[in-house]
């Protein structure tokens, strides 16, 4: 088995949900080395969607 059919198959066990997420992964990767502040912004923006009710409620506090 060829390295692409071992990542063809465990790309076949990723939750539906968490597709969008590795598809920007290989596009990183594809795209050729990411910088600090890229790979910065894009954690921060992941936060940000999945924290919004935490962080809304700090700023509130």
């Amino acid at each position: 088995m060829t390295v692409k059919d071992l990542i063809i198959q465990e790309l076949d066990r990723v939750p539906e949900d968490r597709l969008p997420e590795l598809l920007e992964m290989i596009r990183q990767l594809n795209a050729g080395s990411v910088s600090r502040k890229e790979r910065f912004t894009s954690a921060l923006q992941d936060s940000l969607k999945e924290n919004a009710e935490l962080y809304t409620r700090l700023a509130d506090a």
